[in-house]
């Protein structure tokens, strides 16, 4: 119980920076000599839906450690003494967080690369020339 705590409190700090990183970088062109442009977050939708699902994630994995401290001592074992239906409902979780966080942070990456290079067979334009 002790390393699992370990290993969630490290992945909730993990995602949080991640969230916090993305959230609050942003970087500012002078375009002309009076026009500037700032880049954020949320000019691009796959690095909006990144934060929250990170957020999520990790309030996911806190909760799931209160529940899993509380409920460890206020259950009764199954007869053979094993709490087998509790791991496998939290493993299941944990894989579906897992499976949609290696999901959104896929997204962004294939999203970061069409910004920087753009995509010549479907006319779409690099997203990063508006900033430099």
């Amino acid at each position: 119980m002790r390393i699992e705590a370990c290993l969630r409190v490290c992945a909730s700090l993990l995602l949080l920076t991640t969230a916090c990183l993305v959230r609050f970088d942003s970087q500012t062109s002078l375009i002309f000599t009076s026009y500037s442009r700032t880049a954020t977050f949320r000019d691009m939708n796959v690095l909006f839906v990144l934060v929250f699902m990170d957020i999520a994630a990790a309030g996911y994995n806190l909760i799931q450690l209160v529940i899993r401290g509380l409920l460890s001592s206020h259950l009764k074992p199954d007869m053979g003494g094993s709490y087998k239906h509790l791991a496998w409902l939290s493993f299941l979780f944990d894989q579906a967080v897992v499976y949609m966080i290696f999901a959104a942070h896929s997204a962004c990456l294939m999203v970061a690369v069409y910004a920087i290079t753009g995509e010549h067979h479907l006319f779409w334009m690099k997203l990063c020339n508006k900033f430099t």
